[in-house]
């Protein structure tokens, strides 16, 4: 049995008897603006430094997350426990499905221990991060641990 899922600019087809995986990219932002590219950053994801550093230096363009989101567009990206936004990327959507516990997708997400993704089942999808030269402060609310809204 084959499980195709189409993930806004990926096509990922699972084997689910043999075991093999393969993916196959799709282009689908060329031509497309979205309403959201020449707007100011209205909100800021909280990310560990580890992951962050993979996202900025290593090629990690899935952040793995407990649950799903709905938000898409350009945010902050903050360091936890800093008080800073040290880049900023294009959220383009998650995967609607928990990411199946293989060394293959390691590519995306860049977990080395993959029983980690009992917990963190849901790829956001980023694209297009940029780490500041010089960090932002911002204030950071009472009670935020995922996002920050930020004051323009």
């Amino acid at each position: 049995m084959t499980l195709k899922c189409t993930l806004l600019h990926l096509l990922v087809v699972v084997g689910m008897n043999t075991g093999t995986y393969s993916i196959q990219e799709q282009d689908l932002s060329k031509g497309i603006i979205t309403e959201t590219e020449n707007a100011m950053i209205e909100r800021a994801l909280i990310i560990k430094k580890e992951h962050l550093d993979k996202i900025f230096d290593d090629g990690k363009v899935w952040e793995m997350r407990t649950t799903k989101t709905s938000i898409t567009g350009r945010i902050g990206l903050i360091e936890s426990g800093t008080g800073l936004i040290i880049g900023e990327a294009t959220l383009t959507g998650c995967v609607d499905y928990e990411i199946p516990k293989t060394k293959f997708f390691a590519q995306y997400h860049k977990i080395e221990d993959l029983d980690l993704l009992n917990k963190w089942k849901y790829a956001w999808i980023l694209k297009d991060s940029m780490r500041y030269h010089k960090p932002i402060p911002y204030e950071h609310p009472n009670g935020a641990v995922i996002w920050v809204k930020l004051k323009q």
